[in-house]
């Protein structure tokens, strides 16, 4: 594990390391066209041919077109997180093109951690606006019409039969002035959904709030908030795909930031084993979800 992590967390590896990541995203978590999957059957084999084409801007700059063509073609229904993978990809492609490494560790830095402090922020932001999600009402809708949240209903008591049937009605349910007025909510998924909410709201407001301050001791906080938020959240409300990009965002930050300078240089590894243990938990998820 030692040498591991010598060869591959260090800041020198940087540039390799989040395009391997990155690409590790795209394999299972890839756009929506089948265009898409077309392309990595394509490029994974060219870098398991020769390690080079993992940091070939040009191959990266295909993959950025990929993406911004994927993301336009279905506008409406694309979610969030893909919006996000693909101005990531054009990060790379910033800085593969760059031949110092000294600017593609701060360019890499710099949009890691602004991507962290933006998603996080804008997303607290447009919440408490929505007055349908500081009621939790919001939350009740979801977890009563998403089968994604099927398995966290069967944990906490509620019969596969009963929320088979909510499935049923809310198909063509619109979410108008809240769920509670047009359906009943069984206490139980009533609470998950105030404690959902607010954990939520919290979390991601004290990330965007550590890593906009740009200290050791506050990276350091949002690392360890990013990662409980990480493993948690996403037992709940299983989005692999937006989870696995913000640990690599959080890595990001981690390799990118000179710990060495600073007086929580110690916790650097135990921050490291944090993120892996994200990939892991991220890696259980997909498969029970």
């Amino acid at each position: 594990m030692k040498r591991f992590l010598t060869a591959y967390f260090t800041s020198e590896a940087l540039p390799r390391f989040a395009a391997g990541l990155t690409l590790f995203l795209l394999v299972f978590h890839s756009f929506e066209p089948r265009v898409s999957d077309l392309a990595l059957m394509i490029v994974v084999p060219l870098v398991f041919w020769n390690k080079r084409w993992l940091v070939n801007p040009w191959m990266w700059l295909f993959l950025g077109v990929l993406g911004i063509y994927s993301v336009f073609s279905a506008y409406i229904d694309t979610d969030n997180h893909k919006w996000l993978n693909m101005y990531w990809i054009w990060v790379l492609v910033i800085v593969l093109f760059q031949k110092n490494l000294k600017d593609q560790k701060l360019i890499l830095h710099f949009n890691a951690r602004f991507f962290l402090v933006a998603s996080m922020g804008f997303s607290v932001f447009w919440k408490i606006k929505s007055q349908d999600f500081l009621s939790s009402s919001f939350m009740e809708y979801t977890f009563l019409s998403d089968d994604r949240f099927e398995s966290l209903l069967s944990w906490i008591g509620i019969e596969e039969q009963v929320y088979r049937e909510w499935y049923k009605l809310t198909g063509t349910f619109s979410f108008e002035n809240g769920f509670q007025q047009e359906f009943y909510v069984p206490r139980k998924v009533a609470i998950l959904s105030i404690l959902t909410t607010w954990a939520v709201l919290v979390g991601e407001g004290l990330i965007a709030l550590f890593y906009a301050i740009r200290r050791g001791w506050a990276d350091i906080c949002g690392h360890i908030t990013l990662i409980g938020f990480i493993i948690f959240t996403y037992l709940i409300a299983p989005v692999i795909g937006f989870g696995t990009i913000l640990t690599i965002l959080g890595l990001v930050v981690l390799l990118s930031w000179d710990y060495k300078k600073s007086s929580f240089s110690s916790l650097r590894k135990l921050l490291l084993y944090g993120y892996f243990m994200c990939f892991v938990a991220l890696a259980i998820y997909d498969y029970l979800f």
